[in-house]
């Protein structure tokens, strides 16, 4: 999701500094450096700099805001997808439709991690309501959308969908979401 790792390396002790000063304030933008960094840290494959980052920031009472659903992607990322849905679990609707993508984009990713197609079903159509917020959302609902038709068995309906979520994520330059899309239509011919 995040191709500059050089820079938000070496923003992420800043942060932390940051964060010690704060904690669990007011200020989203404290919050979202060392959810950055922990999101950063597993999908390099580091899992306890990950989990670490993920108890320093911890769960936020709110669960709607950008952190909680950065750090919902890194659980997603380190194999642990019922903790993304209990980390953004507390947001409500209302929040999630007023203009917390992140939050959206890492249950979709749970939901569809956890094989849970009722709950991916209902997202969808929140998530294509906020791509004008988060462009990601696009192709993160075509692929979801493509996901749960081949859960249905519905092969013809989601190869169309995968392909659209590839050509998406390709033309934002998002190299890693576009090879998982790739993987997946590729499966599914």
């Amino acid at each position: 999701m995040i191709d500059a790792s050089g820079v938000a390396n070496d923003l992420l002790p800043a942060h932390l500094v940051a964060y010690a000063g704060d904690g669990d304030g007011a200020c989203i933008a404290v919050r979202n450096g060392p959810a950055i960094g922990a999101l950063l840290r597993a999908e390099q494959g580091d899992g306890p700099g990950a989990s670490q980052l993920l108890a320093i920031v911890g769960h936020s009472e709110w669960g709607s805001d950008p952190a909680s659903g950065l750090n919902a992607l890194a659980d997603v990322t380190l194999g642990n997808p019922e903790s993304a849905v209990e980390r953004t679990g507390h947001a409500s609707l209302a929040h999630r439709r007023a203009g917390f993508p992140f939050v959206t984009v890492g249950r979709i990713d749970a939901f569809a991690s956890m094989h849970d197609w009722d709950s991916l079903a209902d997202l969808i159509p929140l998530a294509r309501a906020q791509v004008d917020q988060m462009r990601l959302l696009g192709p993160g609902a075509d692929r979801a959308e493509g996901v749960l038709q081949v859960a249905r068995g519905d092969r013809a309906e989601a190869v169309p969908l995968l392909r659209r979520a590839l050509e998406g994520f390709t033309e934002m330059g998002i190299v890693l979401e576009a090879a998982q899309d790739a993987e997946v239509a590729g499966g599914s011919r």
